[in-house]
Order: C-alpha cells, then structure tokens, then sequence
C-alpha cells in the first residue's frame, strides 16, 4: 500500500533476523511498528515519529536492517518494508489472510520433535502444508524442473529428427553419386582420371572444411 509492503511480525521473535540500525526491538508492540532503513531513509522517518498506515497512526519503534528482499511482483522497492503485530495487521487489514508461516525450533529441541508438535496443531486444518527447507526449495523449483524437462525431450526428439534426415541425405548422396560416376566411366572417363576427380574433390572439402572451421573456432 503506497509503495510500501507492510508485513506480520511476532515481537518475539523478530530479533532473529532484524538488526536495529536505531531504536529498541523490545519496544515493538500493538501500535508500534518497525520500519526497514532504506524506507527510513526514503521518508525520513525517526524512532519515536508517527507513521500512518491505512487511517490508523503508528509509532516508530526502531529502524531495522534486514536482507530480505520484497515480496514477488510487489512492485515495492527493496527495503520499503513496514513490520507490525499481527493484532495490528489485521485489524488494519483485515481481509488480508497469511499463507506463508516460517517456524524456527526452539534452542535444544530437535526437528523431528519440533515436526511431531506442530503436526499436533495443523491436524485441525487439512488444507495446512507442513514443509521442512528441501521439500519448500523443491515446490519452489518443481515447475523449473519440469520445463527443463520439457526442453530437454523436445531437444532429443531434435536431434533423432536430424540423424534421420542426415542419414537419408548421405544415402541419397551415395546413390546419385554413384550413379552420377557410372554415367562418367560410360562416356569414356578412365578408371584413373575417375580417381584424380575424387581425389581433388576430397581435398577440396576437406581444404574447404578446415578453413571455416578454424574461422569459425577461433571466432567463437
């Protein structure tokens, strides 16, 4: 909204990955919200000013630095991210839905205990998918896969077609040429001058073949 992306956060858990550049992250709260650097910067905005959001007005709790980069085709410019509670999100929005959450373990427990315990919560809500980071990393790139895919059996279909018409080519080549050397012995060509002509037309491909070749190498 107005250029900016406005996202959810959990106070306790956003100094996992936010650094402030200014300000206190413990003071990020219902009616405060964190605003990213490059968009303090952009606004002038400082720890302790108001900051307007949908109609409602929000203080300033900190001005953070993050690597994150916008959401996909947001059209936002990276860094212009508002974080707010999620009390907050949604009675700002309220007919935004999350549909992404990132859980992190707590210190000590291990992931297959961390899995057992959120499966317990999502056994309410069958539509919820439970990804660890390989089964996410592989939704994300299952639709690339599958046009590499793709590409790949359209090449090989590509290049069965080409030896097909290379090898019936080359066999129309021999029989014409073998012909056309018949007609030549018939009209009273030697057997002899008959090696001297393929000779020298061999070595004229071949001349002919290097040169473009080392050209056409050496260009590349």
């Amino acid at each position: 909204t107005g250029g900016v992306e406005v996202r959810a956060a959990h106070p306790a858990l956003v100094g996992r990955t936010l650094t402030a550049a200014a300000g206190d992250l413990s003071r990020f709260g219902p009616g405060s919200v964190l605003v990213y650097r490059e968009l303090a910067a952009a606004r002038g905005w400082n720890v302790g000013d108001s900051v307007t959001v949908k109609s409602r007005t929000f203080r300033v709790a900190a001005v953070v630095d993050d690597d994150s980069r916008p959401a996909a085709g947001s059209g936002v410019p990276a860094g212009h991210v508002i974080d707010m509670t999620d009390a907050d999100f949604s009675a700002v929005f309220p007919a935004e839905r999350g549909y992404l959450a990132e859980v992190d373990p707590a210190d000590g427990v291990d992931a297959a205990r961390a899995r057992a315990a959120i499966e317990s919560v999502l056994a309410r809500y069958p539509t919820v998918n439970l990804m660890d980071q390989g089964a996410y990393k592989k939704m994300l790139t299952s639709t690339v896969d599958m046009v590499l895919t793709l590409v790949t059996a359209l090449l090989g279909l590509a290049v069965v077609i080409a030896l097909v018409g290379v090898a019936n080519t080359l066999s129309l080549s021999v029989l014409e040429r073998t012909r056309e050397n018949a007609v030549l012995r018939a009209i009273g060509l030697t057997r002899g001058r008959m090696r001297l002509m393929l000779a020298v037309e061999a070595v004229l491909m071949a001349v002919v073949g290097a040169l473009l070749g080392l050209g056409l190498g050496t260009g590349v």
